[in-house]
């Protein structure tokens, strides 16, 4: 390996503190240095690196001509004060150029609020303005809470670790599909998304599917992954965190939160989706574009889904998310300077613990790109990467009618957080405007403006969005309704029935309390189907689902690839839905067969 190169390859701003010539950190920011140069100097930084290994006063030599020549272009980006009202402006005209409703901004820096404000309207029916007091569902944000507080009462309820077995809490209550699983999980591989299993995020539609009875679920969870190898993101991995949290402070997880971190923060707006009172006057209306329709997410919709808590059910405001980001900033301090948790909890959560692959960074290199990032290693509640080389701490969340996303960059003590309503694909609006607030917290001209935000990834990336319309190709169903009618069981899901809905004419998929319209979408042998969501609903689209077959026109099972398509749940045809015209003709023969002996047996 090389030596360490001194603190000469410099950024524009500021002596970095390493230098790896295949990373970013060994290139001047681009506001001062053209595009075409970029790869002249990760040259000059390899070969000033292996010169440094070989002869060091040849080194100083070339370092101070290297330092010359940058220093006249490196000294036109000087620090920018962080001017709120200009901010303010290119957060709304961006704003207008995005089809989101509403939108929530804080930025903090050292401990104080540079910028807490709303944009929008809380509806597409109503002129009421959006402040910064107003309150979004966060979705994802919420395993970060939930990592926080469960960390905490570990501490201080046992003499466990995060890496102490789940059964040295749960003894044989834990029961996982195999004895590695079993005998091995540990807490921090639920919280970082270890454990190999895909989610079952279906499951949520079960009326039956509780916090309490999460645990008895868990051994038909198969496992498509590797353990300790494959990351799987896990919704339900965080609602048993959630539900462990329960059972150590024995109480509600939604009040577990509120008495441990969001009392003493003064984070008095922020709420939970599972309790939550949606006719309160501070709660944002929630949508999803359909077919160029925007719908409203039905609140039942919203209470129901985050019945598992832990993963994402927290809403908040943009005040109380910049006291939030000043906590995870200041070790585990209020704003009174009070230790809300040892900050040694926060110091656990912030520990890099598997490679999750990028996310919001996903389509940002430098072959394209003025700068590059990553988000690719996840911790508990939040990923680690780095930002114009500096470390940052991200997450985003996504649920019906809500997304968000959450940066701390914890050596320069800046935060940023924003929320709003509609989609938000491929991060297209989140991502441009989160660096571009990043940049400014952090003083420096931003190599994004109004135009680009609005145009991201453009000009530098084509990209095409998925597509909102649900409008699908009329394929005709190669059976009988009746063939497809019945009552369907799996074991982890329990029962999914099928029947022809008249009024709609075409067949109804109903589980839980999830009702869908199915539709052919190919024509082949295997036919697909796409489940459009009714009523509550109507924003759950799911596909494809198809059938299978014992023999041409007798089915045997419905493989639902839409709800888990690592890992598709089967769901075999119960016999007591057998019910086709044959099958009806054949049951009455054997009634009367019957009915016949024991008339015989009676006159014998």
């Amino acid at each position: 390996m090389l030596h360490q190169m001194p603190k000469q390859c410099v950024s524009c701003n500021r002596l970095l503190s390493t230098c790896t010539p295949i990373d970013s950190t060994c290139i001047p920011s681009t506001n001062c240095v053209p595009k075409h140069q970029v790869n002249e100097i990760v040259l000059s930084c390899l070969f000033l690196e292996t010169m440094w290994a070989r002869s060091r006063t040849f080194f100083f030599t070339v370092t101070l001509m290297y330092v010359t020549l940058f220093h006249s272009c490196c000294s036109q980006e000087d620090v920018v004060e962080f001017d709120q009202e200009d901010v303010d402006r290119v957060v709304l005209e961006s704003f207008n150029c995005h089809e989101n409703p509403a939108l929530a901004v804080a930025v903090v820096k050292d401990g104080k609020v540079l910028l807490s404000r709303g944009y929008g309207t809380f509806g597409k029916d109503t002129n009421k303005p959006v402040s910064n007091s107003s309150v979004f569902g966060v979705a994802s944000l919420t395993k970060g809470f939930t990592s926080t507080v469960f960390l905490k009462l570990l501490l201080e309820k046992t003499n466990l670790t995060v890496n102490s077995p789940i059964r040295k809490l749960l003894g044989d209550e834990f029961q996982m599909v195999d004895q590695v699983r079993t005998q091995e999980a540990s807490f921090a591989d639920l919280l970082a998304h270890k454990m190999g299993i895909p989610d079952n995020n279906m499951l949520r539609f079960d009326p039956n599917f509780t916090r309490e009875n999460l645990l008895k679920r868990l051994p038909y969870m198969n496992s498509s992954g590797t353990f300790r190898a494959n990351y799987y993101y896990s919704n339900m991995m965080y609602g048993l965190v959630a539900r462990l949290t329960e059972l150590l402070g024995n109480s509600s997880w939604e009040q577990l939160v509120t008495e441990q971190l969001l009392r003493p923060l003064g984070m008095d707006s922020s709420t939970f989706a599972s309790v939550a009172d949606f006719n309160r006057e501070d709660i944002v209306t929630a949508y999803e574009k359909l077919d160029s329709n925007f719908v409203k997410v039905h609140p039942e919709f919203s209470r129901r889904w985050a019945q598992l808590p832990g993963s994402g059910s927290f809403m908040t405001s943009a005040n109380d998310m910049a006291k939030w980001m000043n906590f995870h900033l200041s070790g585990g301090r209020n704003s009174q300077g009070d230790a809300v948790v040892p900050e040694k909890v926060l110091t656990e959560i912030n520990q890099p613990r598997f490679y999750a692959g990028n996310e919001l960074c996903k389509e940002i290199d430098l072959t394209q790109f003025p700068l590059s990032c990553s988000d690719n290693i996840f911790c508990f509640g939040l990923r680690s990467g780095h930002y114009r080389g500096y470390q940052r701490l991200t997450h985003t969340g996504s649920t019906r009618g809500y997304r968000a996303v959450v940066s701390l960059l914890p050596t320069h003590k800046v935060g940023v957080f924003l929320a709003l309503t509609n989609k938000d694909d491929l991060f297209k609006y989140r991502n441009p405007l989160l660096m571009y607030l990043t940049d400014r917290a952090l003083g420096f001209r931003s190599w994004l403006n109004i135009s680009t935000i609005c145009s991201y990834p453009k000009p530098w990336k084509n990209t095409s969005s998925p597509s909102n319309q649900t409008g699908l190709v009329d394929y005709q169903l190669h059976h009988e309704y009746s063939i497809y009618e019945g009552t369907y069981f799996n074991t982890l899901y329990g029962s999914l029935t099928i029947h022809y809905n008249k009024s709609l004419s075409s067949l109804e998929m109903n589980y839980g309390w999830g009702r869908w319209t199915l539709k052919p979408i190919s024509s082949g042998a295997a036919q697909q189907f796409h489940a459009q969501g009714l009523d509550i609903n109507q924003v759950y689209n799911t596909k494809p689902i198809s059938f299978l077959y014992s023999d041409p026109g007798t089915i045997r099972a419905i493989n639902a690839t839409g709800f888990v398509p690592l890992q598709p749940p089967i769901f075999d045809k119960m016999a007591s839905s057998l019910n086709s015209s044959s099958q009806i003709v054949h049951g009455i023969l054997e009634h009367l067969l019957l009915m016949t002996l024991l008339l015989c047996l009676m006159n014998v």
